[in-house]
C-alpha cells in the first residue's frame, strides 16, 4: 500500500525570527493582511486560519511519500535551510520556497533491527522504523541528528558543508554512532533535548518500556552521566490544587493592557490556605 504524508510548513518573512524565538512546529508569519484581518498593534492577530492564507496565496506546501511525523526542525538562517527530521528521512528544505529545491537522505533502520523490533510484537511499518526526534547544528560543517532506529536508538553526523553554495546534505556511515540516552527508543515518546558546546543534554526515557525518563549528558570530552533514578522525582499527591491561567492585571491599571502568566494554588482542607505565583516581565512573584 502507498503511503502518502505530508506535513504543512507555512514560511514568511519572519519564519527566521519565529523559529529563533523557539516556536516550533508549523512556521508562519511575514503575509500581508488582507483589510478584514486588519487588527489594532496594541492587539495583534495570533493566529490565521489555513483558509484566510489561502486568500492571498501565503501557504507552501511539502509531501513526501511514504513518510510522516516531521517532529524535528531546525533553522539555518545562514545557508537559507530548514532542516527537517521525519520518519526514515532527513531533509533540507529552501526557506524560499519548501515546495522546491528539497534534499533528502534516506535513513531507515538496518533490516535486522527491524526484524528483532518485529518479534518483540511492535508493528513493523509503524513502530520498527527510524523516527528523527533529535536535530542540532554540531559545528559550522555537521549536524548531529538521533533517531529511534526501530527500538536501537542511534545517532548521525550530518555534512551540510560550510556554506550553502557546497550543496552537501549526506550521513557518513563511519560517524553513526549508539543513541541511548539521546533519544528514546519508542517513537511514542518525546525528546527534549540541547547542544551546549559540544555537550548534548538529553530529556528521554533510557529504557524499552518507557519507564525511566532521565536527564542525560553526553558527547563532548567530559564521562557521560545521568539523573540518578529515584521513586521520589514523582512525589504523591498532597493536600493543593493548582490553576494554571492567564489574565488581565486589574492591579496595573494605568499602565495599559498588562497579561500575567499565573498559577493559583488552593488547599483542598482548610479555608485559608490561598496562593498564586505571577510570571512576569520582573520574575516570578509569589503571594
Amino acid at each position: 500500500m502507498k503511503v502518502v504524508c505530508s506535513v504543512l510548513l507555512l514560511l514568511g518573512l519572519s519564519a527566521a525570527s519565529a523559529m529563533s524565538s523557539g516556536v516550533s512546529g508549523a512556521v508562519s508569519s511575514g503575509v500581508s493582511s488582507p483589510a478584514s484581518m486588519t487588527s489594532s498593534p496594541s492587539s495583534p492577530r495570533m493566529k490565521l486560519t489555513y483558509k484566510e492564507l489561502q486568500q492571498f496565496n501565503g501557504v507552501k506546501r511539502f509531501e513526501l511519500e511514504r513518510s510522516c511525523c516531521f517532529g524535528a526542525l531546525l533553522l539555518d538562517e545562514e545557508r537559507g535551510r530548514l532542516f527537517v527530521g521525519a520518519r526514515n528521512f532527513l531533509l533540507s528544505l529552501s526557506l524560499e520556497n519548501i515546495a522546491k529545491h528539497e534534499q533528502k537522505i534516506y535513513w531507515p533502520a538496518p533490516v535486522d533491527w527491524r526484524e528483532e523490533c518485529n518479534w518483540a510484537g511492535k508493528d513493523i511499518n509503524m513502530d520498527c522504523v527510524n523516527y528523527v526526534k533529535v536535530l542540532h547544528h554540531f559545528n559550522r560543517t555537521h549536524l548531529y541528528a538521533c533517531g529511534t532506529g526501530a527500538f536501537h536508538p542511534t545517532c548521525a553526523y550530518v555534512q551540510v558543508g560550510h556554506k550553502l553554495e557546497d550543496h552537501v546534505f549526506r550521513i557518513d556511515p563511519s560517524l553513526v554512532e549508539d543513541g541511548k540516552g539521546k533519544s528514546p527508543y519508542d517513537p511514542r515518546h518525546n525528546a527534549a533535548s540541547v547542544l551546549i558546546g559540544d555537550e548534548l543534554y538529553s530529556g528521554v526515557a533510557t529504557d524499552l518500556m518507557g519507564r525511566d525518563f532521565t536527564i542525560f549528558r553526553s558527547l563532548g570530552h567530559r564521562p557521560s552521566i545521568r539523573t540518578e533514578h529515584s521513586s521520589h522525582y514523582e512525589n504523591p499527591d498532597d493536600d493543593k490544587v493548582f490553576f494554571f491561567f492567564r489574565e488581565t492585571a486589574v492591579e496595573a491599571h494605568g499602565f495599559g493592557k498588562v497579561t500575567y502568566a499565573r498559577i493559583g494554588q488552593l488547599c483542598r482542607v482548610g479555608s485559608y490556605c490561598h496562593s498564586f505565583l505571577q510570571i512576569g516581565q520582573s520574575g516570578l512573584i509569589w503571594s
